[in-house]
């Protein structure tokens, strides 16, 4: 071993160690020849690389080592291991054996105690009949007697031993029996507590529980001070068996789930207990909160049906559910006679308000003064408790109606069905013999009709959600379809720019130039209003030349209404139209028709509403439509 990990060292040293001592002048001849010996005093002249190869050497070394006898320690382990190993599997195989052949010999041994008594009767008859064949043939009569009296003496005996041999075998297994069936009795059992309350027998509740709850309503019905509070008692409790029926022979030794006690009639007897001047009342209680009790009951629930049906109109449908905001409940019992009061008292609480924000949702086509008219404010009330609310109102946007709201506020969900006008699509073709802006109308557009069910959601009278559940199409609409011109030079179309539109240039989007309502003249209008007597059908005219970009034709908001795009951040909005005849896309010119005066939308009457916006701005357009912009 020391000559094999001596060569491994001269090996992987990469210089084999000389035998002679360093430090002795004796040399070989090679070694002493100029070059030889140049070489070799240039390799020994570098300390820096003599010291690092001699630190490389030395960690090889250590960690060959290691390795080596890490490697050997773990070959050792191994042969250790598999010597354990093939033992405890000898053992195992030869234990298993052994358990096997126990376990013959302990059945064996068992079969052959189990048939003893067998055999032996057996035996003891075989050993009667010769026996009495003996009697027969030499003793006579009474020999004959006395083999069947001993015979009768070990056929008792006999039996006696089986029996006792096969009850001994029996009696851990019907102990085991008996053990289950005792575990099934007493689990299928309900156990109820007699409640024992200031010294009286109270009856029989199915839990602790109930007597909290019942202790909680008694509390409840306390409003005021008048009421004698009862010394802290403490309730016993004596568990009973609860049984569905009573005993096969005496019906009466269980309770059954009829005799347990309810929460309301535990709360009458404890308040009957308490020792307080009691009447018999109904009380109101208001989300699971005690409010007062009067005594006439009949005349409460006809003043909450009252309450609830002053919300009831005659156009609102059969199916229409009114029910209160919150909970209502109405429960007959014993009171004390400081709670009860008279109905006119609570009949003033119940239609009170109480602190809490109101709020109105903005729906499509609403106003502020629609808004303050729905819910009978007026404008300038709606605007001190909004006044952060922009201008323009959008879809979705909460108003504040009022600081109070009823006590008792009452929602109605209903059905509305109706019909409504479906709005035609318009299609373009193109004729490239005709120059842009030129447009002929080739199939007039006709609405179609559709049957709308929605489910409208009111809060005090005050419409808050409108849900679309059901759309039936009657009559389908009939497309408009428009032929434009195709031909126009390039240089004619108008080119978006950045540059705004001179000053002056702006055209008058009706024939007549008049101004109704102008710019803010009312909350939240930010166009020009233009209308007159007679103005329903007019034709609308572009105040610019532009592209169109918003074509829509509904009955909410703006009704039929158009964009266009004059460039440099600058539109134009055309609303309230009865017809439209232009379609996205398409170029117009300055003063040409794009459709009708109409009362589409949310409008009162037929006019055209008028709106420039700058950089998505609505302005005043009357400055630029008179020429001073």
């Amino acid at each position: 071993m020391r000559l094999k990990k001596e060569r491994d060292d001269e090996r992987y040293t990469g210089e084999p160690e000389s035998p002679q001592e360093p430090g002795q002048p004796n040399r070989t001849s090679e070694e002493n020849t100029p070059e030889k010996g140049d070489q070799i005093e240039k390799k020994r002249g570098n300390p820096i690389k003599r010291a690092y190869y001699y630190c490389v050497n030395r960690i090889y070394r250590y960690l060959y080592f290691v390795g080596i006898q890490l490697l050997r320690s773990t070959r050792t382990r191994r042969r250790h291991l598999s010597v354990r190993l093939s033992g405890l599997g000898r053992w195992f195989q030869a234990r298993s054996l052994r358990l096997r052949k126990e376990t013959r010999i302990h059945l064996r041994n068992l079969r052959h105690e189990l048939t003893s008594p067998i055999r032996d009767l057996k035996e003891k008859r075989r050993r009667f009949r010769v026996e009495l064949e003996n009697a027969r043939k030499f003793s006579g009569e009474a020999g004959v007697y006395r083999s069947y009296l001993r015979m009768a003496g070990l056929l008792l005996t006999g039996f006696w031993r089986a029996a006792g041999f096969v009850l001994s075998y029996l009696a851990p297994l019907t102990a085991l029996i008996a053990l289950v069936l005792l575990l099934q009795f007493f689990s299928g059992l309900t156990l109820a507590l007699n409640l024992v309350y200031d010294g009286r027998d109270l009856g029989y509740i199915a839990d602790e529980s109930v007597f909290t709850q019942a202790e909680n309503e008694m509390k409840a019905r306390i409003v005021n001070e008048q009421y004698i509070k009862p010394e802290d008692i403490i309730p016993r409790f004596q568990i009973t068996i609860l049984k569905k029926g009573g005993s096969f022979l005496n019906p009466d030794d269980y309770i059954t789930e009829d005799d347990l006690l309810e929460v309301d009639e535990l709360t009458n007897l404890l308040i009957r207990a308490s020792g307080n001047e009691l009447e018999e009342a109904v009380g109101l209680y208001v989300e699971n909160r005690f409010v007062s009790a009067v005594m006439d009951g009949d005349a409460l629930l006809d003043y909450l049906d009252s309450m609830r049906e002053q919300y009831r109109t005659n156009d609102m449908s059969r199916d229409a559910e009114i029910s209160f905001m919150k909970k209502i409940q109405v429960k007959k019992g014993l009171y004390p006679v400081s709670s009860v009061k008279p109905f006119e008292q609570l009949a003033e609480i119940l239609s009170s308000e109480e602190e809490g924000e109101k709020r109105y949702t903005v729906i499509a086509g609403d106003t502020p003064i629609m808004i303050a008219a729905k819910n009978g404010i007026t404008f300038r009330e709606l605007k001190r408790l909004n006044p952060e609310v922009d201008i323009k109102l959008f879809p979705g946007d909460s108003l504040l109606i009022s600081n109070s709201v009823p006590y008792l506020g009452v929602k109605v969900i209903q059905t509305e069905i109706y019909e409504e006008e479906v709005g035609y699509k318009i299609e373009q073709r193109t004729n490239p013999n005709q120059n842009i802006g030129w447009t002929r109308t080739v199939q007039a557009g006709e609405a179609g009709k559709a049957r709308v069910v929605e489910q409208v959601t009111l809060v005090d009278g005050v419409e808050t959600e409108r849900k679309e559940i059901d759309r039936t199409v009657l009559q389908p609409a009939v497309p408009q379809i428009i032929e434009v011109g195709g031909n126009q030079p390039l240089a004619f179309i108008p080119q978006a720019s950045d540059k705004p539109t001179p000053a002056g240039t702006w055209g008058w989007p009706t024939v007549v130039a008049r101004i109704g309502t102008g710019y803010g003249g009312y909350y939240g209008h930010t166009g020009s209003d233009l209308t007159w007597s007679g103005c329903y059908g007019s034709p609308v005219l572009a105040s610019q030349a532009g592209t169109v970009v918003v074509v829509r034709q509904r009955y909410y908001g703006y009704g039929f209404h158009v964009r266009i795009d004059h460039g440099g951040g600058v539109q134009t909005l055309y609303a309230h139209m009865s017809r439209i005849d232009v379609v996205p896309g398409q170029q117009v010119q300055k003063g040409q028709q794009i459709g009708l005066i109409g009362s589409t939308g949310n409008s009162s009457g037929p006019h055209l509403h008028f709106e420039i916006l700058i950089g998505g701005t609505p302005v005043n357009a009357a400055p630029y439509l008179y020429g001073q912009k």
